[in-house]
């Protein structure tokens, strides 16, 4: 799975002149996204063992990418369409 961090870095630099200090964030995540993956995978294969278990794993996953989901929407609302008050 790969991370998105390095495009939000790149886009932030390139775009907005951000500071590799204000950057700190995105920087501690490249590092950290692939392992999660790796273990997310592992947990899921080991621990989601009944269809009960897998439903609920499906379902975090779902809300998880839902909370992603508004996070970037956000950024491209905010930066691309320049709304203000969100």
């Amino acid at each position: 799975m790969p991370t998105i961090y390095p495009k939000h870095v790149k886009a932030l630099k390139e775009q907005f002149n951000s500071s590799n200090e204000a950057l700190k964030f995105f920087y501690v995540h490249i590092g950290g996204d692939e392992e999660h993956a790796d273990n997310g995978i592992q947990f899921a294969a080991r621990y989601a063992n009944t269809p009960e278990k897998r439903r609920a794993a499906i379902a975090a996953v779902r809300a998880s990418a839902e909370v992603r989901y508004a996070y970037m929407s956000g950024i491209y609302r905010r930066y691309v369409l320049e709304e203000t008050g969100l």
